[in-house]
């Protein structure tokens, strides 16, 4: 299995994570409005990312200094390859 087979089986969270190279840990050093706990419950639990507050996705965002949308835009796309993956 290749890195972007192994990515495609991730969570969500944990692709965006990857991406930026980064941990949740370092997310809520950054900004502490990162629900650390929170997010942490979302991966181990499988949880649907649609249940993530906007609040957090703008925590996310501006803990990595990028725009909210475009947060939004790549876990929505990771989304859609988790789902697909889990689908076979």
């Amino acid at each position: 299995m290749n890195n972007v087979e192994a990515n495609d089986r991730k969570h969500p969270v944990t692709c965006l994570l990857n991406e930026y190279g980064t941990t949740l840990y370092a997310l809520n050093k950054l900004n502490r409005d990162v629900p650390q706990p929170s997010l942490t419950r979302v991966i181990k639990e499988n949880r649907n990312i649609g249940n993530l507050r906007v609040s957090t996705i703008e925590a996310i965002a501006d803990a990595l200094g990028e725009e909210t949308e475009v947060i939004l835009k790549k876990l929505l796309d990771y989304r859609k390859t988790y789902d697909d993956a889990k689908k076979g």
